[in-house]
């Protein structure tokens, strides 16, 4: 995990150290800057996996140089299979030889999620590479000649054109800056033969917690069902005495009441929960301007919720983790935000799912990343894995919502752990993180207070950020779009707790 960099141009020296210098809170450990031939590759380095020099960036074989981003699960498969030897112990070090036996056949053996740069110096080509989900984030950026492939687009000096790289491989034009999209992300693959969605959530789980170099590990807790789920299956599983537990305290959260009642049950040491007091009214406008700053977004969801992230983050970071467990992912996968005839926008379940799933790098992992990386933690998502994400495509209608008169949301999930659950959780209904916190009540507050709503407050706030680079392309969806609930944000704050699910026998 860490921040990249690639840059050329004339002015390639100096882009490349500026990026780099703004990507240091994504890798605090280590950094490095390399001119190759007409390129300059930068790596700000945050060490968990092959934490010895042999995990430092740009990696190099003959022809060909790289920088990436992310997790590699099965590199110490990989080596196996295709006899890579001699590679160091980075997880990232068998990408290289892979691309030059497989090319864009890589998507689909490389078990993880990962953003990165490729050049072949030979051929003078250019290849970028981005997980199906998108989850490691890459953005291409020109101006007044120069060019730049970064983790976070506000490391640029300039801004005049900016494209998010796509899931894939795509190959970029290094005169012309056209990007050409050459294998497209790994698509779901036919649901396999039927298995249990419990053991599948544990073998993803499993993925990413059995790193050597990783002793230690922070489990986000809101007290909702993914979030409970992650929870309770590391808490059964082989790593548990290595995880420690975060969640908001406060009186009136209703997150902080679901969540010590699954603590207790699971019966985890006081000495690995740590509560966090949820943000004070007082602090709230300087937790608003961080995030804004952090996701480089001004929507109100991914705010709001994004201060939760960022607050558990920053105390896990203090705490000494590098790495975290959250429930993300598991709503656009599992139908846990719509319900029939209430698709949003969309008019079936299969198109509502398709679109969520489709914005998820803009959306909920843009604020994941942004709002812990700012903090040097990596949050890991074990419901995105993409065996439980092959898992989900043979899942039908009534799997997802049942077959009663009132549609459960997520049924599927909740019947299939609502044994490694307290029932109060596995019932209990879904609530945004910032709405089970209150965080989003005190944000509301906050704009109100200033005379504005929440869209002109948070607009404000951006352009007190980014102005000056970006404020030419602030009606980029980009800066302010989550498709699906745009429609909703008018009435934030107003909607009543939906009561609990009531859940059939599995």
């Amino acid at each position: 995990m860490c921040g990249i960099v690639c840059a050329w141009g004339a002015q390639r020296e100096e882009w490349a150290g500026h990026a780099l210098d703004c990507l240091t809170h994504r890798g605090p450990d280590a950094r490095a800057l390399h001119q190759i031939d007409d390129l300059v590759f930068g790596f700000a380095r945050l060490a968990i996996n092959g934490c010895g020099a042999e995990g430092m960036q740009p990696l190099r074989q003959p022809g060909l140089t790289g920088v990436i981003n992310g997790e590699v699960y099965n590199h110490l498969s990989l080596r196996e299979e295709f006899n890579l030897t001699g590679l160091g112990g980075s997880d990232m070090a068998v990408v290289l030889p892979l691309f030059v036996r497989l090319g864009g056949g890589i998507l689909d053996t490389l078990d993880g999620f990962f953003s990165g740069v490729i050049h072949d110096s030979a051929a003078r080509q250019l290849f970028t590479l981005r997980d199906a989900m998108g989850k490691k984030p890459l953005f291409f950026v020109r101006a007044q000649g120069n060019f730049l492939l970064t983790s976070e687009l506000k490391s640029a000096p300039k801004v005049e054109e900016f494209e998010e790289i796509p899931p894939g491989l795509s190959e970029i034009d290094m005169e012309s800056g056209r990007i050409t999209r050459r294998v497209a992300a790994r698509p779901p693959a036919p649901p396999p033969a039927p298995r249990s969605l419990v053991s599948a959530m544990r073998r993803s789980i499993d993925k990413r917690t059995s790193c050597p170099d990783l002793t230690r590990f922070a489990v986000f807790v809101s007290g909702g069902l993914d979030s409970s789920i992650v929870a309770a299956l590391v808490h059964e599983g082989p790593d548990s005495g290595r995880a420690h537990y975060y969640y908001f305290d406060d009186a009136e959260s209703e997150d902080a009441r679901f969540a010590a009642v699954l603590l207790a049950d699971l019966g985890v040491p006081a000495c690995r929960i740590h509560p966090v007091p949820i943000p004070t009214s007082a602090e709230i406008p300087e937790l608003i301007s961080q995030v804004v700053q952090a996701t480089e977004s001004r929507n109100p969801s991914i705010i709001s919720n994004g201060i939760g992230t960022y607050v558990l983050a920053r105390r896990a970071r203090a705490d000494g983790h590098k790495v975290a467990l959250g429930g993300d992912g598991a709503d656009e996968m599992f139908c846990g935000y719509f319900d029939p005839p209430h698709f949003g926008p969309d008019s079936t379940w299969e198109a509502s799912r398709t679109r969520l799933m489709a914005d998820l790098s803009r959306t909920e992992l843009r604020r994941v990343d942004g709002a812990a990386m700012a903090h040097g933690i990596e949050i890991r998502c074990p419901f995105l894995d993409r065996d439980l994400r092959d898992l989900a495509q043979g899942f039908t209608e009534t799997d997802f919502y049942g077959d009663g008169p009132v549609p459960i949301r997520k049924m599927v999930l909740r019947q299939a752990f609502a044994a490694h659950l307290p029932p109060k959780i596995a019932a209990r209904p879904k609530q945004s993180f910032d709405r089970g916190t209150g965080i989003q009540r005190r944000v509301i507050a906050c704009c109100k207070r200033a005379g504005d709503s929440e869209i002109a407050y948070l607009h404000k706030v951006w352009h007190g950020h980014f102005g000056g680079l970006l404020g030419h392309l602030a009606s980029d969806p980009y800066f302010h779009a989550y498709p699906a609930f745009d429609m909703f944000i008018p009435t934030r704050g107003q909607r009543p707790a939906p009561p609990p699910e009531k859940i059939g026998k599995a």
